[in-house]
């Protein structure tokens, strides 16, 4: 039986991220878009943010679980970022 994520779960899944560039996460609310958000790739200029958004909310549940809140060194996003802060780093030395 599936049920609407509450205001517990939420803080319960944000409690569990492991992912340094994980900023937070859509409260599922009707007609919100279930999304991700991290930090912004370090080449992007301004105030932003990156958003990964789902087509619903038992795929963003799934990807937290198996990315932000484990194995976050395997998701795509984290990576390319993480290389482009290694990339900054070569070119600042």
């Amino acid at each position: 039986m599936s049920r609407e994520m509450t205001k517990n779960d939420w803080n319960s899944m944000a409690i569990k991220v492991k992912c340094p560039f994980y900023v937070s996460h859509s409260y599922n609310r009707c007609g919100s878009t279930p999304s991700i958000s991290c930090e912004k790739l370090p080449s992007m200029d301004g105030d932003v943010r990156t958003q990964v958004l789902f087509t619903n909310k038992a795929d963003r549940d799934d990807y937290m679980k198996k990315y932000c809140t484990d194995k976050f060194y395997k998701c795509s996003l984290c990576r390319h970022i993480t290389w482009e802060l290694e990339e900054e780093d070569e070119n600042d030395g």
